[in-house]
């Protein structure tokens, strides 16, 4: 199935998609709950805009995706959601809310411009009688996206957030035993002395490394575009290019 570029760029392409979105989303979701102090629905909330861009854009992307090809739709939405991402590098504890709407609402079409073409090819990129498979490996992409997104980004993120809030904890002249202490849960048990510095110490951390975190999805996302020029076809596709190219099977 791979040897067929249809199939083989959509499955790269969904699991590039996924690794910066879910990045996005879930440690987002942390900072406007730990950072911002908002409550779990108040952080659902801010994802209305995303959710709802998706819902009323998905067929409006399949009908031009139809006409013109896969390949500008899933351009435009890898530069889209490199933007959203990019965004996320600025945030500070106190950004905007209307910043932060933007960016949840240029994810939303990102996300609805790369899905359609990404769920196309994969099923057009394999035969008819492999269609469960294909299925199976749109799904498979998802997942393995998702992981390495959580797990290699998340990694990175909490590497960032350390290093910075250990040395902002060192600037306070805290030891380095009260640096650990402090960092759990980037809300911490204040040693003597430290106060409320230190919580704005840790809530700065995490900030930090969210920020180089959002930057690296930014560009896992204008991977994308490379992806999309080389495996997606710029033209309307037939029902099953597998079927058309044995070979390619």
């Amino acid at each position: 199935l791979f040897r067929n570029k249809l199939f083989a760029g959509g499955v790269i392409l969904g699991v590039i998609l996924q690794v910066a979105v879910s990045a996005a989303f879930v440690f987002v979701a942390t900072y406007y709950q730990s950072i911002r102090g908002d409550s779990p629905l108040t952080a659902g909330l801010f994802y209305l805009p995303t959710t709802a861009t998706i819902f009323l854009l998905s067929p409006v992307v399949g009908i031009v995706s139809a006409r013109v090809g896969l390949r500008a739709p899933a351009i435009v939405g890898s530069v889209t959601s490199a933007v959203a991402a990019g965004m996320l590098v600025f945030l500070t504890p106190d950004t905007p809310v209307a910043f932060l709407l933007v960016s949840q609402l240029l994810f939303g079409v990102g996300i609805a411009c790369t899905a359609i073409p990404i769920t196309t090819a994969i099923l057009n990129g394999a035969p008819s009688e492999r269609a469960g498979i294909a299925s199976a490996s749109n799904n498979a992409a998802q997942r393995v996206g998702n992981a390495i997104g959580i797990g290699a980004l998340g990694s990175l993120l909490v590497v960032t957030a350390d290093q910075w809030f250990a040395d902002a904890v060192s600037a306070m002249g805290l030891s380095s035993s009260s640096s650990a202490a402090a960092l759990g849960g980037f809300h911490p048990l204040s040693p003597p002395g430290g106060g409320s510095d230190v919580a704005q110490a840790a809530d700065a951390a995490f900030v930090h490394g969210l920020a180089i975190v959002m930057g690296v999805g930014a560009v896992i996302n204008l991977l994308g575009v490379v992806v999309a020029r080389h495996f997606l076809p710029s033209g309307p596709i037939g029902g099953d290019e597998a079927d058309a190219d044995p070979a390619l099977a």
